[in-house]
């Protein structure tokens, strides 16, 4: 189910229904090539960041650190549809990640696991689209990586894990 983890300190959240990266990955899934963009926008920090994506044109955009209203009045100037697994609060706002996409979703679901040295949450949302009549299961991941081991990113990809093992893809 995507509404279920495991882990004590993983936080989810559910919702359902519509609701420097120039060259972008192109999978071949669909009748026609479907085209991924995927960032850490480092809280749109970089001039022309939000100019840069919008020029880009992708299918689907995973974004990490994204800002709250800076993913919003990207989609909003898309005309696109955007979900968003909140993170960590900064001083520029909630920080999180967005999967930004031309279809419309058919469920959301997001979760944290906190990471153990910095104490901030990251942020797993994963969102279930119906594109040509066939299901896509998109996960976009804040990783941990403040940390002294690895069990705790352990922990987050487990989570994914489990997840992906339950999924019955149609």
């Amino acid at each position: 189910s995507l509404n279920s983890t495991s882990g004590a300190d993983a936080a989810i959240t559910t919702q359902s229904g519509p609701s420097t990266p120039p060259n972008s990955p192109s999978i071949e899934t669909f009748d026609r090539a479907l085209t991924v963009l995927v960032w850490n926008t480092y809280k749109f920090r970089s001039p022309g960041a939000i100019d840069l994506i919008s020029e880009n044109k992708s299918d689907l955009i995973l974004l990490q650190e994204s800002v709250a209203n800076f993913h919003e009045s990207l989609a909003s100037r898309l005309n696109i549809h955007a979900q968003f697994g909140p993170g960590y609060l900064s001083s520029v706002g909630q920080t999180g990640v967005a999967t930004l996409s031309k279809f419309a979703p058919l469920t959301v679901c997001s979760w944290q696991h906190e990471e153990p040295w910095l104490k901030s949450p990251k942020a797993t949302l994963v969102t279930l689209y119906r594109i040509e009549g066939r299901h896509l299961l998109t996960i976009n991941v804040h990783s941990i990586n403040f940390t002294l081991s690895t069990e705790a990113w352990q922990a987050q990809l487990a989570s994914v894990s489990q997840l992906l093992e339950s999924y019955e893809g149609r």
